[in-house]
């Protein structure tokens, strides 16, 4: 009889120790899950405000950089005794050109948009919102390129600038270097998520 009463204390004195470790887990779970449900919701909201932006900046793209000024060249070039339609393909062209940065900025902002939709439905870190923050470095990079390079050599190719004016300011450096390091962060977030998937795995 006593040997049952010792083995049975022990039993009785751990199970308020499990019943605190239990209530201690909850609290702890709670706690997390509150910053994690905010941060969702803001997410949520910064996606639905990034697509106003997208809409409201697509609609400003297609009626002041390229309906106002095309019409304004085409009726000037419809006059009589103008070029012939060669030239007017060539206005349309460098037309359309002219907004090549601001598409790729485009895209960029789109890509915040993807990531944020993943984080707004709770998938925080995964390869998707990994690559979603390296594709808005890389249309930032791209975006500063076609300012600087592709645009000019293409308005020169096109007859619609007199000289090949490729000239790169401070505002497309410092545009050009978030780009470049949103893109070594989102390659670093890639790797960070690999070893979270094979640590899920493993687990």
């Amino acid at each position: 009889m006593s040997d049952a009463n010792t083995t049975s204390q022990p039993d009785q004195s751990r199970e308020p120790r499990d019943r605190m470790s239990i209530l201690e887990d909850s609290a702890m779970t709670a706690d997390a899950v509150v910053p994690m449900e905010r941060a969702r919701r803001l997410a949520r909201f910064a996606s639905g405000a990034a697509l106003a932006a997208l809409i409201a900046i697509v609609v400003i793209i297609c009626v002041r950089d390229i309906a106002a000024p095309l019409l304004t060249n085409l009726r000037s070039m419809m006059q009589p005794g103008t070029a012939g339609e060669s030239a007017v393909v060539r206005v349309v062209l460098s037309q359309f050109t002219s907004v090549l940065p601001s598409l790729l900025l485009i895209w960029a902002l789109t890509q915040v948009r993807a990531v944020l939709g993943e984080y707004g439905a709770g998938r925080m870190f995964t390869p998707r919102t990994a690559a979603g923050v390296r594709k808005v470095g890389e249309a930032l990079v791209l975006a500063v390129v076609a300012r600087t390079a592709i645009v000019p050599v293409l308005h020169f190719y096109l007859g619609a600038a007199p000289e090949l004016g490729m000239r790169l300011s401070t505002f497309d450096l410092a545009l050009a270097a978030i780009g470049v390091f949103v893109m070594l962060m989102g390659r670093v977030l890639e790797a960070a998520a690999a070893i979270k998937a094979d640590s899920d795995q493993i687990v």
